[in-house]
């Protein structure tokens, strides 16, 4: 719940950085405007026909309104995107020597690891990795597994065994990359 309280700020923060999309209809009186510069400029037989500015104006703020919202989604999106395609930084990754089981089960998918540690859980192949590596630390499989904090953290070794035993070779953990 607290993520998602978190994303719909990030989202009402993206509208307010759009409020030069709808500025427009809170600064200045569309009514106004049409009576100085639109009416003055149509001779005077047209303007029997021409409907007054303020009926549209709800429907125009709305729809402004509505645009800012799709633009920070849009925003959003293509910001998760670019961080859950992301490859994984190999250097920064090689000098580590405890993972916690959320970072490694990202990396056996050969990308960087997205915090929040819950979003594994919507991510389907990094689920996998977790899941096995959770189930082997609870049956204690690992010599240096360490539990903090509702985490659980793995060496580099017990990580090197895994990867062996299902027949893997991760780029963070193997030299040869």
């Amino acid at each position: 719940m607290r993520e998602f309280l978190k994303s719909i700020g990030v989202l009402a923060f993206g509208v307010l950085r759009r409020f030069l999309v709808w500025l427009p209809f809170l600064v200045l009186d569309l009514a106004d405007v049409y009576e100085r510069y639109i009416i003055p400029h149509f001779p005077s037989s047209w303007l029997q026909r021409v409907s007054a500015w303020p009926d549209p104006m709800p429907y125009l703020v709305v729809g402004a309104f509505l645009l800012a919202v799709g633009l920070s989604f849009h925003e959003m999106r293509m910001a998760y995107l670019a961080i859950a395609c992301a490859p994984p930084r190999l250097s920064h990754w090689k000098e580590v020597k405890v993972f916690a089981v959320w970072e490694a089960a990202y990396l056996f998918t050969e990308r960087e690891p997205i915090p929040p540690p819950n979003s594994v859980h919507s991510d389907a192949r990094a689920y996998r990795y977790w899941d096995e590596l959770q189930k082997l630390h609870q049956a204690n499989a690992f010599k240096k597994a360490y539990p903090e904090g509702g985490k659980v953290f793995v060496s580099r070794e017990d990580l090197l065994r895994y990867a062996e035993s299902i027949d893997e070779r991760p780029k963070f953990l193997f030299e040869d990359w």
